[in-house]
């Protein structure tokens, strides 16, 4: 071949790789227009420009040739023009045209063909450098920032009515995406997963105006994935980490709100959107992303984002939750207790209340219309002041786990108290009382952390069984009680695996300890003439006499070393918070089960169950102020109730919390505030007499308040009553 054939054969072939490309997806020649990130450039080349170019490559002696020696034919590239994707250089091109004619087209045609097929919009917004191998059964990896470039460009075009063409055409895009994104979610592979993840990204997927007709089919689509699409699509969001969760969460968890909050739903339980969104939310919670979830939720190992940014605060605020525990026990249509992670501690115990209640009845009615009433359709108590433990443990004895579903009845010998709920509250925290007192040794209490946890050496199992069973009752009851536990009896009242961290609370000196073994960071040799007396075996005192028990089989011969260290923290902090306790903890266990063995208990985490057992330690007394009531001629603005609240705010907290246990029989505030008392706190005008003390119905959270003179001898008078507050009597 002569030099001029050979010389127009090099321009042809360079001519077809700008103006057609050589089909290669993955092409990186810089004089191709398949490589994705010079397509633009050739493209905009007219046939004479190609051809001058072309003969410029021809004349250089340089090999410009792409590697697979071969050009597309134009039918072939036509298919590949018409699948290519776009990247935000495409946008900002188009848009640039827009600005020049003042014209939409460009945009609205670029727009258009990438979001109008899904085979195009799963190839765009690639990298410019792929990964040099592709995961299998993963999402290839997308060009976050020049995806989210791209969005910003299309929202800066310039003039008002361009610019809302081009939303629009945007929008309408999307809703096409979105609704084949629903219409194939179970056929959806690994690629078209992106065209998911794009359209999520989109500023206007979160826009409440557009919130039925995106978001709504992006929803429907997360739910119906297939069960590898789930898991590919969790693995890649877990990768992108906690704000990329969030950002969806909030999405989808504030236009719920959003619904609520401007009426557009009459009946939560029946609105379309919501239940699509809640299950796409439940969607989320089997990412691994939910910190502090409960073990029987899946993927729930990484710690992401907090359980507490589930919650929905106004659908919380706004639900029946009496109609939804029914619509669940019924399995009928959509129950927002199908998906407790929207709800939150006030409501779960609620719905806790409810359980119990259902329970409650369901045994009276049992009782009541059985073939023969044998049993009363009440739990009672009778007991004695100074028998309290004794007379406590030998009646619930002779009770079967079935009667502790019912409700509670305590009458103390002598008295002529009535119990409408205030006489239980008394008897449950006297009982605590006396159980934590140290004369009974079950418990230690660790002047630090101011906690009590499990005494080893006590025998009292008994007892140990009978607290397990009054948290059960309380919970029951909705009654407060007064614990100092550390958060971990809580998870392992939850069957949860208690860890290292949980030693602060419980052990913090050995946790101290235990953190300076694993973060030694000198030579094993070192290490071994450091700790050389450490061997695999747990020390405490019983009693007054040491004793020593070995972590694992041959322990008090296996030397810890630097290699094994991490096996001997685990296995102490083990034997610490689990092994050593396991005779008094599975008797406690046995006693809250027993009375609180519910199926929507298995939903509840352990500091919720720590806020409903035991309330919350703040008390906002100008909370209390805002839900009180006022009966028998008393209103807010009379001088007796005004002198009240003035005293009330200039007492200390622990005054507070005496005032507070005078009325309702409990110094902690209930789940959800004082406000939300239930029943509401009430101040009554009690007589005419103001030479009478104050008096108080607990059960009902009723102050019977006399209508003194002045506000010092009531403050006296109210100081007098709330230090002296044992014992019941008819007011």
């Amino acid at each position: 071949m002569d030099a001029k054939a050979s010389l127009q054969q090099k321009i042809a072939r360079y001519f077809g790789q700008l103006t057609r490309g050589c089909g290669a997806v993955t092409c990186q020649n810089p004089y191709c227009k398949s490589n994705a990130a010079c397509a633009e450039r050739w493209s905009r080349l007219t046939a004479n420009e190609a051809a001058v170019q072309a003969i410029k490559l021809a004349q250089d002696p340089s090999n410009y040739y792409c590697a697979n020696g071969t050009v597309s034919s134009p039918a072939a590239v036509r298919k590949q023009q018409q699948q290519r994707g776009i990247r935000s250089s495409d946008v900002e091109a188009a848009a640039e045209e827009c600005r020049r004619t003042n014209a939409a087209t460009p945009l609205v045609r670029l727009v258009g063909a990438a979001f109008g097929s899904l085979d195009v919009l799963a190839n765009s917004f690639e990298p410019l450098q792929p990964a040099v191998m592709q995961i299998d059964n993963a999402i290839p990896e997308i060009d976050l920032e020049d995806l989210q470039l791209a969005y910003q460009l299309l929202g800066k075009v310039g003039a008002d009515q361009t610019m809302k063409q081009i939303v629009d055409v945007t929008v309408s895009a999307l809703e096409r995406a979105c609704s084949e994104l629903r219409r194939t979610a179970l056929m959806l592979g690994p690629r078209h997963l992106r065209c998911l993840v794009i359209c999520l990204e989109s500023p206007y997927a979160v826009d409440f105006q557009y919130h039925r007709t995106l978001l709504h089919p992006l929803c429907s689509c997360l739910t119906l994935l297939s069960e590898n699409n789930a898991k590919i699509l969790s693995q890649y969001y877990t990768q992108r980490g906690a704000d990329a969760c969030r950002r969806l969460l909030t999405a989808i968890n504030g236009t719920i709100s959003m619904r609520v909050a401007i009426h557009e739903v009459e009946d939560l339980n029946e609105d379309a959107f919501i239940s699509t969104a809640t299950c796409a939310i439940g969607f989320l919670c089997t990412l691994k992303v939910l910190r502090g979830c409960h073990p029987s939720h899946k993927f729930c190992a990484d710690k992401l984002i907090p359980y507490t940014e589930f919650y929905n605060e106004l659908v919380c605020e706004n639900m029946d939750f009496r109609e939804d525990y029914i619509r669940l026990l019924r399995n009928e249509g959509f129950s927002f207790c199908r998906f407790p992670f929207l709800l939150n501690a006030e409501m779960k115990a609620h719905v806790l209340q409810v359980e119990s209640l259902l329970e409650m009845r369901t045994h009276q009615r049992q009782l009541v219309f059985g073939p023969v009433m044998l049993q009363a359709p009440f739990l009672p108590l009778k007991v004695r002041r100074e028998h309290l433990i004794e007379d406590s443990l030998t009646q619930l004895a002779n009770h079967d786990p079935e009667d502790f579903k019912k409700e509670l009845r305590i009458k103390f010998v002598g008295e002529d108290g009535i119990d409408h709920g205030g006489v239980q509250k008394e008897w449950f925290q006297l009982v605590m009382q006396r159980l934590f007192d140290p004369v009974y040794g079950m418990f230690t209490y660790n002047e630090k952390t101011r906690l009590y946890w499990f005494n080893s050496v006590s025998d009292s199992f008994a007892d140990f069984k009978l607290i397990g069973l009054l948290l059960g009752l309380a919970i029951y009851n909705s009654v407060i009680l007064d614990l100092h536990f550390p958060p971990v009896v809580y998870r392992k009242l939850l069957h949860m695996e208690p860890t290292l961290d949980d030693l602060h609370d419980t052990h913090p000196e050995m946790e101290h300890s235990f953190r300076q073994l694993l973060s030694w960071n000198g030579t094993a040799a070192d290490f071994a003439a450091t700790f050389h007396e450490m061997t695999f075996e747990a020390s405490y005192m019983r009693w007054d006499t040491p004793v020593s028990c070995e972590l694992k089989e041959n322990g008090s011969k296996t030397q810890v070393t630097l290699e094994n260290r991490q096996e001997f923290v685990y296995l102490y902090t083990k034997w610490l918070l689990v092994d050593s306790i396991a005779a008094q903890f599975n008797k406690f266990l046995e006693g809250f089960e027993y009375a609180c063995d519910t199926p929507f208990m298995k939903e509840i985490r352990p500091l919720e169950l720590e806020l409903i057992i035991c309330g919350s330690t703040v008390l906002d007394m100008h909370a209390l102020e805002s839900g009180a009531k006022y009966d028998n001629g008393y209103t807010p603005d009379d001088p007796t109730v005004r002198n009240f609240w003035e005293i009330v705010h200039s007492l200390p907290m622990e005054q507070h919390r005496k005032l507070l246990s005078f009325c309702t029989g409990s110094d902690r505030c209930p789940i959800g505030g004082l406000a939300k008392m239930s029943p509401p706190f009430v101040i009554a005008r009690h007589g005419e007499d103001g030479e009478r003390l104050p008096t108080a119905a607990t059960c009902f959270n009723l102050l019977l308040l006399p209508p003194y003179a002045d506000k010092e001898r009531m403050r006296a008078k109210l100081l007098q009553a709330i230090d002296n507050t044992t014992g019941f009597g008819l007011a």
